[in-house]
């Protein structure tokens, strides 16, 4: 700045006007005052300031330059990791009861202790037995369960133990048949002397059971039938139907009298262990209160924009919020944007939301068309901004697969990448800057009491600057800078003027005392301001913007007076 305000140095060349005089004349052998007057006009060709706007604004702060050489606001947070936990799902271990009786294996009759022969008897019975399965602690997250993979497989040990009979020895035919509920899927057996044909248990090969049969069969997933599954919240009923046609041969060497009257009989049981859900097919709704996103740091803004003056009316602000969701479903996310003070508390809310967040990555942009009003956030300058109030509700009116007991991340950021512009209500802070180098010498002889500085300069900045000055004088001396109409600079601050076309104005100071010499000015104090207007709203800064002071006249309104003492050689 104080390269542009260097113009006041060149005050001095007011002696040019010796020009005017004899060259040969030594001025320091004059012995009286002589008196110039007034209205000539000195010309200072060669003069060429300039101030660019990167000098106002360079720093390290949140306005940066893109590619073109256009200042924006960008800020950034730290990416924020949230968890969005599935349920787990276990289901307690069942016992479903199998009996099985056959018609008696001969009649009731003499016979006594008659040893016989042995002899096979071979029965047939068929039937089903029903389960249910209740639990009324089901999350209650999940509203509807469709299917679920065991984790490690599911477990069922099936058990047959005849009635007992000495002397007999009992097998199960071919004929025998199993079926297993719809329910279950996936069954497996590694016994030689059994298979699966789909859901239906059959024997290979005739197989003894004398002494019990305990047999195991895996199992990969449940099926939930149309009906079944869940049916209120947090109530799961699963239910079930084991058919059976069973063909036992009974052989038999003893008394004729144990075996007459004598029913044969199979207690059975279907024992499926406990199951716990590696994944599911489910349909969910829940909604979880997030942890707030950290919030965006203002730091310390460029002198300009910063202050209690400084009313950052932004044009068109915009406000992006990333989010990649890594969960397998959309959800809806609503959350506040806020402007903190360095105490914490708001001095602009907006609420956001809710949005629709999809799997994978998601972009939502904040403006003036979907929040009226948010480009007012910056008024006052706070501290920070951010995102707090963070709620999510996942709802999955379809069906997903998703891995029960776990958690899935969703990570979001947030930030401003927008143009530095303006809207017409916005006011800079007041720069202010002091020259006291000024350094005429303390023998000057040249005084005069009105002069005028006339600048010629060029805006290029999209704001309307305003200059106030007040000039520091020796002590004991007055001089007073104001405008044409006398009123001083102080109260009454000089206009410098944007064109975008490069269009000249110029500035035009008196300076008025009461016989000053040069070295009674001692410097100036000077005040910056500026401010945008309904004309300016949305013009972009760029680096390359700035005041360009191409030439400077010096109108000596009262003339000079040149004083000397007499030389007495």
């Amino acid at each position: 700045m104080k390269k542009l305000f260097n113009i006041f140095l060149l005050v001095p060349l007011l002696v040019a006007c010796d020009q005017m005089i004899d060259q040969n004349y030594d001025i320091e052998k004059l012995d009286s005052e002589m008196t110039i007057g007034g209205g000539f006009t000195v010309s200072i060709s060669n003069f060429d300031k300039s101030l660019i706007l990167k000098d106002l604004l360079e720093g390290n702060s949140i306005i940066v330059e893109d590619s073109e050489g256009n200042y924006k606001i960008k800020m950034d947070t730290d990416e924020q990791s949230f968890e969005l936990d599935v349920p787990a799902i276990s289901l307690d271990q069942i016992n479903v009861p199998i009996e099985i009786n056959f018609d008696a294996l001969a009649p009731v009759g003499p016979g006594g202790d008659v040893v016989i022969p042995e002899i096979s008897y071979e029965k047939t019975a068929g039937g089903s037995v029903s389960f249910v399965i209740e639990k009324t602690s089901f999350p209650e997250e999940i509203t509807a369960l469709v299917s679920a993979n065991i984790k490690n497989g599911g477990s069922i040990n099936l058990t047959f133990m005849p009635k007992p009979l000495s002397g007999a020895k009992f097998y199960l035919l071919k004929e025998t048949t199993i079926t297993f509920p719809e329910i279950i899927q996936g069954l497996s057996c590694n016994n030689a002397d059994f298979s699966f044909e789909g859901n239906v248990l059959k024997v290979v090969n005739d197989r003894e059971i004398t002494d019990g049969l305990s047999l195991p069969i895996s199992f990969v997933s449940l099926q939930v039938p149309d009906g079944q599954g869940v049916v209120a919240a947090k109530h799961l009923r699963l239910s079930g139907e084991v058919a059976y046609n069973i063909g036992v041969r009974v052989s038999y060497a003893g008394l004729l009298g144990n075996i007459q009257g004598y029913e044969p009989g199979i207690n059975g049981n279907m024992k499926i262990a406990q199951m716990n859900v590696q994944d599911a097919t489910l349909k969910l709704y829940k909604e979880l209160s997030l942890d707030d996103l950290p919030s965006a740091t203002i730091g310390e803004l460029p002198e300009m924009l910063s202050g209690e003056n400084a009313n950052l009316d932004l044009h068109d602000l915009e406000l992006k919020i990333g989010i990649n969701n890594n969960f397998p479903a959309a959800f809806k996310l609503s959350s506040k944007l806020a402007a903190f003070k360095s105490d914490g508390s708001t001095t602009h809310e907006f609420t956001l939301g809710p949005y629709n967040v999809v799997q994978g990555s998601n972009s939502f942009i904040i403006n003036e068309s979907t929040h009226a009003g948010i480009s007012d956030i910056l008024i006052p300058v706070p501290a920070s901004i951010g995102l707090k109030d963070f709620n999510a509700e996942i709802s999955t009116p379809n069906a997903i697969t998703i891995n029960t007991g776990a958690s899935y991340s969703a990570n979001a950021s947030f930030g401003i990448d927008t143009p530095l512009a303006f809207g017409p209500e916005a006011e800079l802070n007041n720069i202010s800057k002091t020259i006291d180098d000024l350094d005429f010498g303390e023998d000057s002889k040249i005084s005069f009491s009105e002069a005028t500085f006339k600048v010629t300069y060029v805006n290029t900045i999209p704001l309307e600057f305003k200059l106030s000055a007040r000039a520091i004088a020796a002590e004991g001396v007055s001089i007073s800078l104001t405008d044409n109409d006398g009123n001083s600079l102080t109260t009454h601050p000089l206009s410098l003027n944007f064109s975008e076309n490069g269009q000249e104005g110029e500035l035009s100071i008196k300076v008025k005392g009461d016989e000053i010499k040069l070295s009674d000015l001692k410097g100036l104090n000077l005040s910056f301001s500026a401010n945008s207007s309904e004309a300016l709203k949305g013009k972009k800064l760029n680096k390359n913007q700035g005041i360009q002071l191409s030439s400077l006249k010096v109108v000596l309104d009262s003339g000079i007076t040149i004083g000397g003492e007499k030389d007495d050689k």
